[in-house]
């Protein structure tokens, strides 16, 4: 199944949660999120038994300055070949967004300083790019406190043109001319726990065929999926209705089919409580507890079909989908290496699951058009799978 494709990033170490993707001419660009400070020592020149290590730097020595020189990246590569740095900047968390072609690239990146006795909400910027991350253009907020807070996911229609910014947990960022201009919108929240390994004030989020965000919150036992029209210009959005409500199931994934119909897939767990989580053994109390496999739904109009057991227990790393109905879902175990790839030809109504218990990956990409996975695993190898649906 498996082709060795070669090794980028001689000398280079990607962050371990980045981001892959590859173009038409087998161009990488790989995002590193949060690549940490450069931290050097100075050379030895007395016998090992007498050498103390020493950085080259005083501020190395203090832990608030390396974590204020943490850096966002994005690379552009191929195998074998030198990588060209396109974005650097220093950051603790970011997203990206890229069009279909990769001419148009967003970054949004978030910075608190580290050193200040008392916390102060973090700074958040974007960045754009209109040719490929040839240079980037900073995108001035209208001299309001825009992204002063935690910001929880980046989201953009496929024209890149409608775009949401989640900051905190009841404010929202949108704008409707390609990142040029934001307004500021409250909106509803919730206080329920956290679903392992995801850290959101939101379970999930989407953005539709015509621009409109869809996000999902799970209250007193059920889901509530909210919707923010794209031509939306109020401010105080917090008291609206929910346009779907889901009993007993609780999203971990949620992303619009492609086929401008307004369908929705979903991947969830059935609930048994009103807290509604998956268990894990990190925490003493809940060892021995039975958990919810993960399921899947074609939801459309509030009626589900192709409903299934999937009978992973797994957390969704990414869900890729066309209007062809072609589907590809990326799990993945934190801190362990064992990765699974769901694939569909016919829009969810039946699966196949390659498991890979033994890879260690960095970052994957799934190309639908040529039907091929990427992964870029440990030491920078490079590997290529074709014809992943046959």
């Amino acid at each position: 199944m498996w082709q060795e494709k070669g090794t980028i990033f001689q000398n280079i170490v990607p962050g371990v949660d980045g981001d892959m993707l590859v173009d038409q001419n087998e161009s990488i660009y790989i995002f590193d999120p949060m690549a940490p400070a450069n931290l050097q020592f100075k050379p030895r020149t007395v016998p090992i038994e007498q050498y103390q290590a020493e950085f080259t730097e005083d501020w190395m020595n203090d832990s608030g300055e390396t974590i204020n020189r943490e850096t966002v990246r994005l690379f552009r590569t191929s195998v074998d070949s030198d990588p060209s740095l396109l974005f650097s900047k220093y950051g603790q968390k970011s997203y990206w967004w890229t069009s279909k072609d990769i001419n148009t690239i967003y970054i949004l990146v978030e910075w608190a300083d580290a050193t200040k006795k008392t916390p102060e909400p973090a700074h958040l910027t974007f960045w754009k790019s209109t040719n490929k991350g040839v240079d980037f253009k900073k995108i001035d907020w209208n001299n309001h406190f825009l992204g002063r807070g935690s910001s929880i996911g980046m989201y953009f229609d496929k024209e890149g043109v409608n775009g949401y910014i989640f900051v905190d947990k009841n404010t929202l960022w949108q704008t409707s001319d390609k990142g040029e201009t934001w307004r500021k919108v409250y909106i509803p929240h919730t206080d329920a726990k956290r679903l392992p390994y995801m850290e959101e004030a939101i379970d999930t989020a989407t953005v539709d065929e015509q621009g409109n965000l869809l996000f999902a919150l799970f209250k007193e036992g059920k889901t509530l999926i909210y919707q923010i029209p794209a031509t939306n210009k109020e401010t105080d959005l917090s008291q609206i209705d929910p346009k779907y409500q889901i009993p007993n199931k609780r999203l971990l994934s949620m992303s619009s089919v492609k086929d401008s119909k307004g369908g929705l897939y979903l991947f969830y767990i059935n609930c048994e409580d009103e807290q509604c989580t998956w268990y894990t053994d990190v925490d003493e109390k809940y060892k021995g507890k039975k958990n919810q496999p993960l399921r899947f739904s074609y939801f459309d109009g509030g009626k589900y079909t192709n409903d299934q057991s999937l009978g992973f227990f797994l957390p969704i790393k990414k869900v890729y989908s066309d209007a062809s109905g072609k589907m590809a879902v990326t799990l993945e175990q934190p801190n362990k290496p064992y990765y699974v790839l769901l694939l569909s030809s016919n829009y969810g109504k039946t699966w196949v699951a390659e498991e890979l218990t033994n890879t260690n990956v960095v970052s994957d990409y799934v190309d639908l058009d040529n039907e091929q996975y990427w992964q870029n695993r440990m030491f920078n190898k490079v590997y290529m799978a074709k014809d992943i649906f046959k």
